[in-house]
């Protein structure tokens, strides 16, 4: 198994630019084997004792 991880900063005005260029990324790294690709923004993250 091999994870690759990366962690961005993404300004909020910029979110659109991002997803158009990550979804043609996916694409790509779904040609190259890939199985799995997720997208999380801190909206998403519910606040907890551990995700703050």
């Amino acid at each position: 198994m091999y994870v690759n991880t990366y962690v961005l900063s993404v300004p909020e005005e910029k979110k659109d630019d991002y997803v158009r260029i990550a979804n043609l990324f996916a694409e790509v790294a779904r040609d190259f084997g890939a199985i799995e690709i997720f997208e999380n923004w801190e909206l998403d993250v519910l606040d907890g004792e551990h995700t703050d």
